[in-house]
């Protein structure tokens, strides 16, 4: 029974963070660039939800959409794609979400990314350039380039199956104004309405267990 009620508890604190550690946006919200950039151009961005009031990081997957530090952009949609496509984008304009890239953004969020979260300067642009290969934007002779980036070859051996990509989600943000236009797409942790039933369910069952214990 105590090995039992020992499972349950592991299952509620796995999701528990999950929920937690989630970004707190949804469409329709606003959202502020600061300064905070990586080294490449790209992440880790840092970023001011201005409807939930709270800051989050994230990184860009594309890199021909740009963003301007200071620059205020609508949510437009919460996905599992690249809108635009970028540089290896579908005939539909848009590009899937990589599972390897999921899964490093998991961890870095989750904090259970090793190195995290002493995760240096140039560290950053590593993993923000491990995004961009498994996403298909950086090409062989691309500068960044790199089958030996550490955060690349630890996706490689670790990372989910492409198809797969968990809670993590793709934030497609808008221009503001009447003429709306693609911005970068960022990369965020949602939690999936069966986490939320999971983590319920579970909670559930720990006091099903203690009423029995008692």
């Amino acid at each position: 029974m105590k090995k039992l009620l020992v499972s349950i508890l592991t299952m509620c604190l796995a999701l528990s963070a999950s929920v937690v550690l989630a970004t707190p946006v949804e469409v329709g919200d606003t959202v502020t660039f600061l300064p905070g950039v990586g080294p490449t151009g790209g992440g880790v961005f840092n970023i001011y939800n201005n409807d939930q009031g709270v800051t989050f990081q994230s990184f860009c997957l594309e890199r021909n959409e740009y963003i301007s530090i200071g620059g205020t952009y609508t949510v437009a949609r919460i996905s599992d794609s690249a809108m635009m496509g970028g540089v290896s984008g579908g005939s539909d304009g848009a590009d899937s979400l990589s599972g390897k890239t999921a899964w490093l953004f998991f961890n870095f969020t989750m904090g259970t990314l090793p190195g995290y979260p002493s995760i240096s300067y140039s560290q950053q642009g590593l993993l923000q350039n491990a995004i961009w290969m498994f996403e298909g934007e950086l090409l062989l002779g691309n500068s960044g380039y790199d089958l030996n980036n550490v955060f690349y070859k630890l996706a490689l051996a670790q990372g989910w199956a492409d198809d797969y990509i968990g809670d993590v989600r793709v934030l497609n943000l808008v221009t503001l104004g009447e003429l709306k236009g693609p911005a970068q797409d960022q990369l965020i942790v949602t939690p999936e309405p069966l986490s939320l039933l999971l983590l319920g369910l579970g909670l559930m069952g720990v006091a099903g267990v203690r009423r029995k214990i008692k």
